[in-house]
């Protein structure tokens, strides 16, 4: 079964690439979407991004384990997911053509064997419920995307229009003595030019920084050697208004821990 839906975008090709690959906060954009959580993020690119997302369908909550399996930059990404017998392939592609740009999804559910073939059979039932929310995904993209007007996404979502992507290297504070051995923990990653600091902050230190237990600790976020954000256990304090981004971008996490 083949579902497919478009919406015209007045935004920048950057925006809209920016809006449909924010997949960790996807759940900020998409009415629809509840919960992501990153299972996997490469230290370059899309091809191998893997989350867990959580709809509410059908009146029940139910997850599904999502990987990205084939991308171009500013033009399409494919992701696969399987699930009780069937593969389910997802394209978002940004055609290319004059004016508004034009985002399009397509869905493919395939049974893989007899047993999932005889479940497929009442799905056609659903085409019509599944397209109305494949349609309602691209309309919270458009909405996020126009929301800042025509060249850009909403702020906390705007990203640089020269370089929508850009290489930061991160680096952090120990948080205890065992977690010396492979210190500064260096790591390389392409991220989205998100202007805005918590939008960066939130990019950049998930699935990075360690998780650590009790309340009262919390990280300072510098970058390249401005403090542009405090994160604690409930929120991200922005202490800058737009990213300091330079030619080489390295962003170190200064540790706090608790005090009582």
């Amino acid at each position: 079964m083949t579902v497919e839906a478009q919406v015209t975008i007045n935004g920048s090709r950057a925006a809209v690439w920016a809006a449909i690959t924010n997949i960790e906060n996807a759940a900020e954009i998409i009415s629809g979407v509840e919960k992501i959580e990153i299972v996997e993020k490469p230290a370059s690119g899309l091809v191998g991004m893997t989350w867990r997302e959580t709809r509410m369908l059908f009146g029940k909550t139910a997850t599904v384990e999502k990987v990205i399996v084939a991308a171009a930059e500013n033009k399409f990404y494919t992701t696969e997911a399987r699930d009780g017998g069937f593969l389910f392939t997802t394209y978002h592609r940004i055609a290319d053509h004059e004016g508004p740009l034009i985002l399009r999804s397509i869905h493919e559910t395939k049974p893989q064997g007899f047993i999932a073939w005889l479940k497929a059979i009442p799905m056609t039932f659903f085409k019509g419920v599944i397209k109305k929310a494949v349609l309602q995904d691209l309309n919270d993209i458009k909405a996020a995307v126009e929301r800042g007007g025509s060249n850009f996404m909403k702020a906390e979502f705007r990203v640089l229009k020269a370089r929508p992507t850009l290489s930061v290297v991160l680096t952090r504070d120990s948080v205890c003595a065992g977690d010396d051995s492979d210190a500064p923990h260096e790591k390389k990653m392409i991220v989205h030019s998100f202007v805005d600091p918590e939008a960066f902050v939130k990019a950049v230190s998930a699935n990075y920084l360690p998780s650590v237990a009790g309340i009262g600790h919390s990280w300072s976020c510098v970058l390249n050697d401005v403090c542009v954000a405090e994160i604690s256990v409930s929120n991200i304090r922005t202490l800058v208004r737009e990213s300091p981004f330079s030619e080489h971008n390295r962003m170190h996490f200064v540790y706090h821990s608790a005090t009582y």
